[in-house]
């Protein structure tokens, strides 16, 4: 049986420098479900996150992320 895959963008408020990007990052893989998370240069507040619906989903991001004492939101 294959595994469904679904994206989550996630719009982060605080402006971070690229080590706190990449400690997000970094923590949001280790999130069971989740097969990848990245963030471009060019739009910074945005995380894109590809995780399987079956074992996760966008809301346990935005925990994980208000744990580290930012804000986050769903945008897509």
């Amino acid at each position: 049986m294959a595994t469904q895959i679904a994206d989550a963008i996630l719009h982060i408020d605080e402006s971070l420098e690229n080590w706190q990007r990449d400690v997000l990052n970094d923590h949001m893989r280790l999130q069971d479900g989740v097969i990848s998370s990245g963030q471009n240069d060019n739009n910074p507040h945005l995380m894109i996150v590809q995780y399987d619906p079956g074992c996760t989903d966008p809301l346990n991001f935005i925990h994980m992320i208000q744990r580290h004492g930012y804000h986050a939101a769903r945008v897509g």
